[in-house]
């Protein structure tokens, strides 16, 4: 492998490993946050709209993100080599 390719593959790896930990980190958000603040809105703790400001669209986003991982780790287990990512983030938001 040239330097060049190398430097690619090392640049792919810590896509899929921040992208593992960004999962992880949006999981975390979700379940300690995000859903005791939604349930709570039937006790009147929070407005639904103040949620859905602090949040964003928070389920969106880790449903596209799992997406992009789940195509990272396919395309990690079809080769130690890989030649390209970026239709893996086209497929992840389409």
């Amino acid at each position: 492998m040239t330097t060049k390719q190398i430097r690619f593959q090392a640049a792919i790896y810590e896509i899929y490993t921040t992208e593992c930990d960004y999962i992880d980190d949006l999981d975390l958000i979700f379940e300690r946050f995000y859903a005791p603040l939604r349930l709570s809105m039937d006790h009147s703790v929070m407005k639904e709209h103040t949620v859905d400001e602090i949040f964003g669209p928070l389920k969106e986003i880790i449903h596209i993100n799992k997406a992009l991982l789940k195509g990272l780790k396919e395309r990690r287990q079809k080769s130690v080599v890989i030649d390209r990512i970026g239709d893996l983030f086209i497929n992840a938001v389409g």
